[in-house]
């Protein structure tokens, strides 16, 4: 029989024996402190004669199980886990005073055991929050970690925050909220306002901010026409939130390791996830599934085009337009951030043409103080109705292009009979269509999902009307589209 290797051995105390053990199998301490997720200067108390401090058993016996694994044939394996385990047993006689392993498969069992054990607690701590921010610290913490919107001095919508701050502060149902409506209502400017909400700081741990937008509006740059499917995957937005809440995993790990690793995060305390422009039914679509995964406690608010009132896990908030008196509040507040005095000075007379033109959307509002600034207010807004420049040609896309390819025939005809119904009933909406009541419904729903339209009245007699925008849309622009 071969000779068998040499193997430490217990003889001049703990601490030369753990020493020796560890350096059979690992090249310094930091490596054995990696290993069994320790700091290293733990591992050197371990081995030091001047201090008394001592691994638990399951530590020896893990080292003791690495040196066995490290002898490779010829070498008598048994003989060296013989060897091995004698000598962790005069240890713990020695050094802990209890009863020795009966077997090596004992000794395995404690070291698989303490392994373990360890392994879930780093984890545990790669996962752990930091502490909460307070509330002086929450508006600074915001800025440093997201490339958010700029912050915006909203009008008249004080209602809507002390509205959307409510369900965000609740401790219980709804954890799925939606801000919903056509693009250009100021969605994301209000997301960024609960945000920056400085209450916040005690009802969230940490707030993360994703966005799928492609490209902000701006006047004159074409958009994109053709669907290129979700902007935002699963594996985007997992990734996504992981670095934001700085929970280091490998790039490499798979993508259910990912979700865990996040699921565990903001099942812990609750977190406020921000998604930001689910502008297409691909987005919402592979999104839906994966979000009430993540929520409760930790709370998910989103803003889209689409309409989510018929998921019955999400609280449906649309925005609406501003009233006239808010919208003129607008326009003033813009011209004077512009230096368009005229704008700026012009009495309510003046200005209410604008707002039966586009109504409240903010975007339009402020593209007609754009425009204002070179043209007169007349040609403005009669380019608007009906000889749309390169500029109002964009709005219109940038709004409505997206739905508008995304409608059925229905559809299309009972948006195009809108400015003739406005604040109608079902009724009314069947004769100008002369659709049956089956088609009817799937189109008013299609629509109402597309936040094209509205529904108004109550629960005994519905009623339905588009925004001015829409309609001003509709009857200068929507016509060719259609051909």
């Amino acid at each position: 029989m071969k000779e068998p290797p040499q193997l430490p051995i217990y003889q001049d105390g703990l601490a030369i024996f753990l020493g020796e053990l560890r350096d059979r199998v690992f090249t310094s301490q930091a490596d054995a402190a990696d290993y069994f997720g320790l700091n290293r200067s733990r591992i050197t108390r371990y081995e030091s004669h001047a201090n008394s401090d001592k691994p638990q058993v399951g530590y020896l016996a893990e080292l003791a199980r690495l040196v066995a694994e490290s002898f490779p044939p010829p070498a008598d394996r048994a003989e060296v886990r013989h060897k091995l385990l004698h000598a962790v047993n005069q240890a713990l006689r020695s050094d802990y005073h209890r009863r020795p392993f009966k077997s090596w498969p004992d000794l395995v069992e404690v070291a698989e055991a303490y392994l373990t054990h360890q392994r879930e607690k780093s984890l545990q701590k790669a996962l752990a929050p930091s502490l909460p921010p307070s509330r002086v610290n929450w508006q600074a913490a915001l800025n440093s970690r997201f490339d958010l919107p700029p912050i915006a001095d909203l009008v008249g919508v004080e209602p809507q925050l002390d509205r959307l701050l409510n369900q965000l502060k609740a401790e219980q149902i709804p954890w799925l909220i939606a801000i919903e409506g056509i693009g250009g209502l100021g969605k994301t400017a209000l997301a960024n306002a609960l945000l920056r909400h400085a209450s916040l700081a005690d009802r969230f741990h940490q707030a993360a901010w994703v966005s799928a937008k492609k490209r902000d509006f701006m006047p004159g740059l074409p958009l994109p026409m053709d669907d290129e499917g979700p902007s935002l995957s699963p594996g985007e937005l997992v990734g996504s939130l992981l670095n934001q809440l700085a929970l280091d995993l490998p790039l490499a790990q798979p993508f259910d390791h990912k979700l865990t690793a996040l699921t565990n995060r903001l099942k812990q305390v609750p977190h406020l996830i921000i998604i930001d422009n689910l502008e297409t039914v691909q987005d919402y679509e592979v999104l839906l599934p994966l979000l009430p995964k993540l929520a409760n406690p930790s709370k998910i608010l989103l803003t889209s085009r689409h309409s989510l009132s018929h998921v019955a896990e999400i609280f449906s908030h649309t925005i609406s337009d501003l009233t006239s008196e808010h919208a003129l509040r607008l326009l003033r507040q813009e011209a004077e951030q512009r230096g368009v005095s005229s704008l700026a000075k012009a009495d309510d007379h003046q200005l209410e043409p604008i707002y039966r033109v586009v109504g409240g959307n903010p975007l339009a509002l402020k593209l007609v103080v754009g425009q204002a600034a070179v043209l007169s207010l007349p040609e403005v807004l009669s380019r608007l109705q009906h000889a749309p420049n390169q500029s109002i040609e964009a709005l219109y896309t940038f709004l409505y292009w997206q739905a508008w390819q995304t409608l059925d025939e229905a559809s299309r005809r009972v948006l195009l009979v809108m400015p003739l119904a406005q604040e109608g009933q079902l009724e009314q909406l069947a004769v100008l269509t002369q659709l049956d009541p089956d088609s009817l419904e799937r189109a008013i729903q299609q629509l109402v999902r597309l936040s094209l339209l509205q529904v108004g009245g109550t629960l005994e007699t519905r009623r339905y009307s588009i925004h001015r925008l829409t309609e001003t849309f509709i009857l200068n622009e929507a016509v060719g589209w259609r051909q």
